[in-house]
This record gives C-alpha cells, structure tokens and sequence, in this order.
C-alpha cells in the first residue's frame, strides 16, 4: 500500500531587501516530521518549468476574485484532534489557528496552477521554512475533514511577520457540495451503529462500514494526480481510497464519536505507508484499516495491536508518537473465539461457539489460538491438515442453525501476529 504525497513548496528568496516569491522543487525524497511525529511525506520531482506564485488577481478588471466562505464544515460533537497542534510551540500554533480560521475560506477563480487560492493567514513574527512547513504539515495531518486543501502552498517572509497561502484542490461551489456529501454519508455510517456502544464496539462498527464500502485504489497509488484517493472523501465516498485515504478516514470517523485518532507515517512492503493510532481507555494502539481490508472482507490482522507487533512488518517514520503496549483491545483478544486445545473434548466447545457467532449473524469468524500452543500446528489441524477440526465443528454447529453453513466453501486469512484466524463459511 503505498503512500506519496508529491509537495510543492513555495521559499523566500532574499535578493539585498527584495522578497520574492518562487517554485522550488527538491529532487531527493524526504520525511519531515514535527515532534509529535505528525508530518507529511514529500516526495518532489523537477517540474518542466519555473512558476512564480503570484497573487489570484482577475484578469478581466484587475481586482482580486470574490470569495467564498465555506459552511458547516463540520457536525456538531466533532472531537478536533489535536495531537499536530499540541506538538508545536506557541508561536506555531499561533500560526496554526490562524491558518485554521482561514481554511473554509477562498476565491472564487483558480491560478494558473489549477488551484484555489485559501484565504492568506497573516502572522506577526517571521518564520523559518522548517517552521512554516511543520505548522501546516500538523493542520493537515489534525483536520481530515478539511480534504479540499492541497499539497501546495506558499509564503512570503517579511520583517517582523509571515504570510502563509493554502491552496484549495477544487472550487468552493464544489467543495461545499463535496462536503455536505461527505457529512451525509457520515450521518448514514453513524445511524447503522449502535451509538450507546462502548468505544471499542463503535471503532469496530465504523472500520467495519469503511472498510465495507471503500477499496485500495492501485491506480491511484501509482498516480497522485488522483487527490481524492487521499482524502477522507475519497474513502467514505468516492470507495477507493489509498493508506492515506483509508486512514484519513478513521481518523474523521472516529472524530465523530469522540475517539482520540492520530495519523502514523512510514513503511510497509518496501512501500510508503500510512495508518492510524486510536486511543480506547487510556491506551493507545495500532490500526491499519488498509491493510486489514481484505478484497473478501474485512479482516482484523492490524486491528489495534501493539508497538510490537506492528513493527515486525511496518517501519515507523513518525518520532513523538505515544507508545501502545497494551493488548486489552486487540481485536483477536477481544472477539476472537478461543481455540485452547485440539483434543476431540473441544469439538463441541467450539461448535456451541460458532453456532452462537453465526446465529448473532457474523460471517467471518475469528478464532484466537491461545498462548502455549503452537499457532502452525494448530492452524493446520483446524483447516489444513488431519483432523480438520474447523470441518466437523461447523458440521456439529449446523445441527442447532436454522440456515446450515456451507462446508464446502470456506476462505480464510492468518493472522500470525495476534495468534489469529479468519474464516468466511460458505
């Protein structure tokens, strides 16, 4: 799964007292990260030509466009995270709340670069490249709602103050209408769940809904020119979404039901990566909704686990991030039915365990394969190999099932990590 934002950054040059404004393009690729470890990965390339970046000015009567104020751009109960915000100094996040305030507002016309120019935030201290980047790598990272603002922006540094212009991916006409489709879309993910639910059962419940509707979009991680894949739009409505997109996601679901969600930047597969930190209960934990989200369901290989167990595949870029050690929410641990031995003694504890998931109507089942026993052998005795005890216990559980499973179809995934096992029946 990969994750490339291609970022534009616009650097002050200064020429004995003449500030000016320019495209620079950096050919290496880099992270860059704040102290709280939430960033931007930025890959760059030479652009076929040098843009300024000058001012949206309309060139029919010379004054500047008209512009647009955004509304509702978010429900009432949104929890704002602010994990990027509370990293900064504060000076930077003076800068960040400006730039917050501005957000919903631009022009009505798009520069030359196709985008839309955002209302330009003014702050009254001058700020260095690192710090300007930083501040508005945190306000993207923080506002997943706010998908329309781009990977460009630009500044001019003054004596005794900054300017800052975000850019907007389309027009404001349409990213108000964007936006009330996304937060409908929203409402009807929320009204499907149970809303006096514990968190853990709404985070399940809002995975599930995303992880149902929206699929890893190749296409798109191959070209970045496809922005909505990495939006929070792309994956609760568009249904194709890269990492970036699926993460992004959660992390405004979640926000809408009062869950501390962060985003994580790395590797994974040799490839770009992104997922989500959660916080239930006082302890943080990994979910990686994208590479959970298996093209026959949703799995739960990557769903809340440790620092541990994400790192035997995963490769983290972010630095500050809060440690997850508990396994209290794993989602094997939780929900996965225990296989605690494979003597003939079991078959019907599992059977009375399967008939009683599937009666609750799930499909797949999860199993966790408790600590002592070897999770290989195991797995092969459930489902590879003699005795085929997943076989006879589904055979045992139809006996008391109004609708029987189908024996002869099963697909499963592994997941090693959590000492798991998902299966779908028929």
């Amino acid at each position: 799964m990969k994750k490339i934002i291609f970022l534009v950054i616009a650097v002050v040059v200064v020429v004995l007292g003449v500030w000016k404004a320019k495209s620079v393009w950096n050919p290496e690729t880099m992270n860059v990260e704040n102290s709280e470890g939430i960033g931007i990965s930025k890959e760059s390339e030479k652009p076929s030509s040098e843009s300024s970046l000058e001012p949206a000015v309309s060139k029919e009567n010379g004054t500047e466009p008209a512009e647009t104020v955004l509304e509702g751009w978010a429900p009432d109960g949104y929890l704002a995270q602010r994990a990027g915000y509370h990293s900064l100094s504060e000076n930077l996040q003076k800068l960040y709340e400006e730039l917050l305030v501005c957000a919903s507002t631009m022009k009505n016309v798009a520069e030359n670069n196709g985008l839309y120019p955002i209302q330009e935030a003014e702050h009254g201290s001058e700020l260095t490249d690192d710090e300007i980047l930083q501040t508005v790598s945190a306000l993207r990272n923080d506002n997943p709602q706010m998908f329309w603002i781009s990977n460009q922006y630009s500044y001019t540094v003054m004596p005794g103050k900054t300017s800052v212009q975000l850019f907007s991916w389309i027009a404001p006409e349409e990213a108000e209408q964007m936006s009330e489709e996304l937060w409908t879309a929203v409402g009807t993910i929320l009204d499907g769940m149970n809303q006096e639910a514990d968190a853990f059962s709404q985070e399940l419940s809002l995975y599930r809904s995303l992880a149902e509707n929206c699929e890893f979009d190749t296409a798109a991680a191959e070209n970045t020119a496809d922005w909505k894949a990495y939006t929070a739009y792309g994956a609760i409505c568009g249904g194709n979404a890269v990492c970036e997109g699926y993460s992004r996601g959660m992390q405004l679901l979640l926000s809408c039901v009062g869950i501390p969600c962060r985003l994580v930047d790395g590797t994974a597969g040799g490839d770009r990566h992104m997922w989500n930190l959660v916080l239930l209960d006082g302890e943080w934990y990994h979910l990686d909704a994208a590479w959970s989200d298996y093209e026959v369901a949703p799995g739960y290989e990557y769903f809340n686990v440790t620092d541990e167990k994400i790192l035997q595949d995963h490769i983290i870029s972010t630095t500050g991030l809060p440690r997850c050690t508990s396994e209290e929410m794993n989602y094997f641990a939780r929900e996965g039915i225990p296989v605690q031995g494979l003597d003939e003694r079991r078959i019907p504890e599992l059977a009375s365990a399967i008939a009683e998931r599937v009666s609750a109507g799930e499909n797949p089942l999860c199993f966790r394969i408790a600590e002592g026993q070897s999770y290989e052998e195991t797995v092969d005795a459930l489902l590879t190999g003699e005795p085929y005890l997943l076989f006879r216990t589904a055979e045992l559980a139809n006996r008391t099932l109004e609708t029987p499973l189908s024996t002869q179809e099963m697909t499963y995934t592994l997941s090693p990590l959590e000492r798991g096992v998902t299966v779908w029946i028929g």
